[in-house]
């Protein structure tokens, strides 16, 4: 979950408002016993264990949900090993991290692939995202960032988009940024 730097300005072409902005919180570095993590040996009789985050009980989400979030079966998440390091981004600050980086690994030869990846959202990261709807002036804004990148571990990682990625959250297909061609036809950017 990332937090816009600067706040909106209250209009276009006028100077920001000089209301003094908070600094954000550091990001959630959650020990293993405080995570929510989705295990192939999720089943309907667990309970998933919440994050510090919130004062609420603990929800039974098998109970809820069925034995499967967002509509998605029991996935194994890869992590990779080394860890791969995304670069900052210059517009954003770091809030949480809602899945650590994992591989995409295609799950047959078809030209068209899936990678579905599993995560679920405390109740405080859903007010901070609900809040975020509509831009107010001096208000900085909360989105969740979905990040492509390679598998190098030996520096930083860029974001790197395929040019025709297709993302769906809870079946309904997002927005992604726009395809910019490479100078070599053929050939991804």
């Amino acid at each position: 979950i990332y937090e816009t730097r600067y706040a909106k300005i209250s209009e276009p072409g006028q100077p920001p408002q000089q209301q003094p902005l908070p600094p954000p919180p550091p990001p959630q570095h959650r020990p293993p016993s405080e995570t929510l993590s989705i295990h192939s040996s999720y089943d309907r009789n667990s309970t998933v264990t919440r994050t510090g985050l919130s004062t609420t009980p603990n929800i039974d989400y098998p109970s809820l949900y069925g034995k499967y979030l967002n509509g998605l079966g029991r996935l194994p998440v890869k992590p990779m090993k080394p860890e791969v390091r995304l670069v900052k981004l210059p517009f954003y600050t770091l809030l949480d991290e809602l899945l650590k980086p994992t591989e995409l690994v295609p799950q047959d030869n078809e030209k068209l692939q899936e990678s579905p990846c599993v995560f679920a959202l405390t109740p405080r990261q859903v007010e901070q995202i609900r809040n975020s709807r509509e831009l107010q002036p001096g208000v900085r804004s909360v989105q969740v960032v979905l990040r492509i990148c390679y598998t190098d571990t030996s520096c930083p990682q860029e974001d790197q988009y395929p040019p025709n990625i297709a993302v769906k959250v809870n079946h309904s297909y997002c927005s992604v940024p726009g395809y910019y061609p490479s100078n070599k036809p053929g050939v991804e950017p």
